[in-house]
């Protein structure tokens, strides 16, 4: 399993400094945007759709007391920053292609 950010924008925020993050258990980035949608209750204070997916790492330890995807903690607010993690934003689309999604490469 991996460990995922799963990024809003916060609505509360005039300045736009503040992002919802949820972070996720899961199998793919996909997985973990779709837990989000299924588990991550009301989302009033999101945007309707996650702008990014960070994959944080991955989680080694077995535990056969929970399903394999879950939240693990969240929403919480903060500015959501990449220290080089992998990443795949929501590509900007006025056609029902909303979640099409390209990996951004950090090439430095």
């Amino acid at each position: 399993m991996k460990i995922y950010e799963v990024i809003f924008t916060d609505r509360r925020d005039p300045d736009g400094d503040k992002d919802a993050i949820f972070l996720v258990r899961a199998e793919d980035f996909r997985s973990a945007v779709a837990e989000v949608f299924q588990n991550g209750g009301r989302r009033d204070h999101c945007s309707s759709l996650p702008h990014s997916v960070f994959e944080i790492g991955e989680e080694l330890r077995v535990n056969f007391n929970h399903p394999d995807r879950r939240i693990l903690r969240g929403p919480y607010f903060e500015r959501a920053f990449n220290f080089g993690f992998r990443e795949w934003q929501r590509r900007d689309s006025k056609s029902d292609a909303k979640y099409e999604w390209d990996e951004v490469t950090n090439e430095t």
